[in-house]
């Protein structure tokens, strides 16, 4: 009769530890899976983070090559607004010299031409 309560003692802490075992078994399944989505997660992470990385270059590169474009325009711009300057400058410089060289053609044709009345005069010169 003494074996009963003993017996029962023994058999109660049996099963305490069978549900304890039970329990850590869940417990170490539940961090077992938490490990698993933890990796998930950091793996989406890497990924979202090396997409991020790669749009941020993406965005520079199509912005310095914007940038770039801009300034080739800009530079092309200023480069025939100078060739039109210049061409205008040397059309102004021939129409002043054409009017200059017309004048002096005019002088000087003016200065060789002598009515035929002063001819006589000027043969003893």
């Amino acid at each position: 009769m003494a074996w009963k309560p003993l017996l029962q003692a023994l058999a109660a802490r049996e099963e305490k530890i069978r549900t304890q075992l039970a329990q850590a078994e869940t417990a170490q399944q539940e961090a077992r899976r938490l490990l698993e989505e933890h990796k998930q997660q950091l793996a989406r992470a890497e990924e979202q983070s090396q997409r991020i990385i790669r749009e941020g270059r993406d965005m520079g590169e199509r912005m310095k090559a914007e940038i770039l474009d801009k300034a080739n325009q800009a530079s092309q711009r200023m480069v025939e607004q100078a060739k039109e300057e210049i061409r205008r400058e040397k059309d102004a410089a021939l129409q002043t010299l054409r009017g200059e060289v017309a004048d002096l053609a005019i002088a000087a044709a003016g200065s060789c031409w002598m009515p035929p009345w002063t001819r006589r005069n000027t043969a003893s010169w």
